[in-house]
């Protein structure tokens, strides 16, 4: 109601300190209607015009229709049934190659932050993460598979080391970070 009380000081401007102080605090402000939009009339259906020889051809093209919208309606229902079944069904293999890859111990089982990004990663292109999982190495010291065995997989290099050998040397040696 502040702009009622703004009006009133602009139409009285010598009676602004009465306004001020004399209006009341607790009017509530009022609540704009609700805006409803007028619903469109439908198209009434055309008559078919009497003794006219094409009105059981249009009555016949017109039960045809209501016939193949009603197939296309149970098309769009059995399409919408095999998506999700399928989506179930690559859920449950991600599960799959998700728990294949802890019980190898190519994942971490307990750090769910990256179990679900894993997921995501097979979710999004099924193909190259089951590519990315399986070649994932071995995490050393998980389990017994792995104790006092190198892995198969080739030693992937830092970017120090690949650039410059002998500081990466160094820089292991000052942290007393020991070759495997």
């Amino acid at each position: 109601m502040e702009w009622l009380k703004n009006f009133l000081k602009a139409l009285f401007p010598e009676k602004a300190e009465a306004i001020d102080k004399n209006f009341p605090k607790d009017i509530p402000e009022p609540k704009p209607e609700p805006k409803t939009e007028p619903k469109p009339e439908p198209k009434p259906e055309p008559k078919p015009e009497p003794n006219n020889p094409l009105n059981a051809q249009i009555e016949q093209l017109t039960q045809t229709i209501k016939d193949l919208q009603g197939k296309i309606q149970s098309y769009e229902t059995q399409i919408k049934s095999l998506s999700d079944a399928q989506k179930q069904t690559q859920k449950e293999k991600i599960e799959q190659i998700i728990q294949k890859a802890i019980a190898e111990h190519r994942l971490p089982g307990k750090n769910e932050e990256l179990l679900n990004h894993y997921r995501k990663i097979l979710e999004n292109d099924f193909e190259a993460g089951v590519k990315i999982v399986e070649n994932l190495p071995p995490i050393p010291g998980e389990g017994d598979k792995n104790k006092g065995q190198k892995s198969n997989q080739p030693r992937i290099l830092s970017p120090l080391e690949s650039a410059n050998p002998t500081i990466a040397n160094k820089v292991k040696e000052f942290a007393n970070i020991k070759e495997e």
